[in-house]
């Protein structure tokens, strides 16, 4: 079976993501002891185990990195609906 750009489609890039998030005004103190626990929480023998028991890898990111990430996510997503026309139902 050819790879998705075998077939014609380079550059295709698709990834589930998960991430926590918390409401816009959080005290960058909360935002930062929130980053630093579940930092702590990801490096665990018993989630990194977990992960790779699904066939996934947690990556970790700063706050400023994952609202990036969300921004970049976003962008690629709402072009690829607009290109393809797709509708809300």
């Amino acid at each position: 079976m050819p790879t998705i750009a075998e077939a014609g489609v380079p550059g295709y890039e698709a990834n589930n993501w998960w991430g926590i998030v918390v409401p816009a005004g959080t005290p960058a103190a909360i935002i930062e002891g929130c980053n630093k626990e579940l930092t702590v929480v990801l490096a665990s023998a018993e989630t990194k185990k977990r992960f790779e028991s699904e066939g996934s890898e947690a990556a970790k990111m700063a706050p400023e990195e994952f609202a990036d990430f969300i921004t970049a996510e976003t962008a690629k997503w709402a072009k690829v609906v607009k290109e393809a026309g797709i509708k809300a139902e």
